[in-house]
């Protein structure tokens, strides 16, 4: 498969895993990684040098974003929860995928460290996006985790924050 066919197709996949998270009400991102867990592993995709560069620095712009989004002064006043629920996300998964990893799959101590490592961050950007997901569709919550007050749009209601 070409460079172009792979990178079309990979666009497609977040096309369709964007316009499934809008219809069940699901975050994106969740849907993202299954999707692409799906195709990648399906089809057995080489994705080319400059479509993992590409990838890599998208990741590092939506991470910026997503730390420029953190409203400081709520911040400040509920530190300790963010502070609890950042460092449970973080180094639960991390604890148990190293030791599954080194006890379970037979890896050595530093391959066990970065499979922990590799899947604690993707669980704190999980947690994010589902916290982010759940203030945006519910309309009982009135605060999110970015600290602003966000409410469905619908025929009924104002998009604009009342």
């Amino acid at each position: 498969m070409s460079d172009i066919a792979v990178a079309a197709l990979l666009a497609s996949t977040i096309l369709v895993a964007s316009m499934v998270s809008i219809e069940i009400g699901l975050s994106v991102a969740l849907i993202e990684l299954a999707g692409g867990f799906i195709v990648g592993n399906a089809l057995s995709l080489d994705v080319p040098s400059w479509l993992s560069f590409i990838g890599s620095f998208a990741g590092v712009v939506l991470t910026f974003l997503a730390g420029a989004e953190v409203d400081v002064p709520q911040f400040r006043r509920e530190w300790k929860a963010s502070l609890s629920i950042g460092l449970v996300s973080f180094f639960a998964p991390f604890a148990v995928v190293g030791l599954l990893c080194c006890y379970a799959l037979g890896w050595n101590h530093r391959q066990a460290e970065i499979g922990g490592l590799a899947l604690s961050t993707t669980s704190l950007a999980v947690v994010y996006a589902r916290s982010s997901s759940f203030s945006q569709f519910s309309s009982s919550w009135r605060g999110s985790a970015t600290g602003r007050t966000r409410r469905p749009c619908s025929p009924h209601s104002s998009s604009a924050s009342r």
